[in-house]
């Protein structure tokens, strides 16, 4: 569903890192910053800056009695980690898989803080520059996106070992994809607006929806999240700091415009 226009992209395309100069690591670079979504929020150049990173908010209204199914109902409420208001009505036949609703309700629901880190794809060369305040860039090798995020899942990994918060129950896993420019909030005043199978998907992939208003950006994100009893943890704000030479087998220079 979310992801048939990322098959236009081409495959696999090409993924870009657009940076200032001095933070170019084909050139100068000693280090790839690594930060994550929730300190993305706060530190992020204001014309950049989502401020409802990895949120996704619904939003429900129902002005009247408004039949929907109970498994619907506990699917939009137990999803969500954090219900913000609810004025409901909710009148139930016995039996019935169906209850009666009314009223409105707010349902927040927030992704764990992880690391991040952005990319731009692009298929055209050169590579056009989507961000003013950039003028340099450098890319990952086409054929070396799995071991580029593979080792840099073990090199973030080894040090979280070093950190006081991270125990031996912990682990570090990684997902990448392409960012979902569907929005962050939702409004529904129907069961058919989305149905419980749509809002699975649209909380499974919470990680990587922005605002519209970003879609210049054709961002594409490797997301690196801990696990504890096999529960996601949330990771403290604090960026951290890599070693560019350790990654650079796996990355070139590129001409931008």
């Amino acid at each position: 569903m979310f992801d048939e226009w990322w098959k236009k992209a081409g495959n696999p395309p090409h993924l870009v890192k657009f940076c200032d100069a001095k933070d170019n690591i084909t050139l100068s670079g000693p280090n790839i910053r690594v930060g994550t979504l929730h300190e993305f929020r706060e530190s992020e150049q204001a014309e950049l800056r989502d401020n409802n990173e990895g949120e996704v908010l619904f939003s429900f209204s129902f002005p009247e009695m408004t039949p929907v199914s109970l498994h619907w109902l506990e699917k939009v409420t137990t999803s969500s980690g954090l219900i913000l208001t609810e004025r409901l009505a909710k009148h139930q036949e016995a039996n019935s898989s169906t209850i009666n609703i009314a009223g409105s309700f707010r349902a927040l629901n927030n992704f764990a803080n992880a690391y991040i880190f952005c990319v731009s794809w692009q298929n055209q060369t050169p590579k056009i520059n989507p961000f003013q305040n950039y003028n340099s860039a450098w890319a990952i090798k086409q054929s070396a996106h799995t071991q580029f995020s593979t080792l840099m899942r073990s090199l973030i990994a080894k040090m979280l070992e070093e950190k006081s918060w991270y125990s031996h129950n912990m682990s570090l896993k990684v997902i990448s994809g392409p960012v979902i420019y569907a929005g962050n909030s939702h409004t529904l005043s129907a069961e058919d607006d989305m149905p419980a199978s749509t809002i699975d998907l649209i909380l499974q992939n919470r990680w990587r929806v922005k605002s519209r208003q970003f879609e210049r950006e054709r961002e594409y994100r490797f997301l690196f999240f801990v696990t504890k009893d096999g529960q996601i943890f949330s990771v403290p704000k604090e960026p951290i700091f890599l070693d560019a030479s350790l990654l650079r087998q796996y990355i070139e220079s590129c001409i931008i415009e």
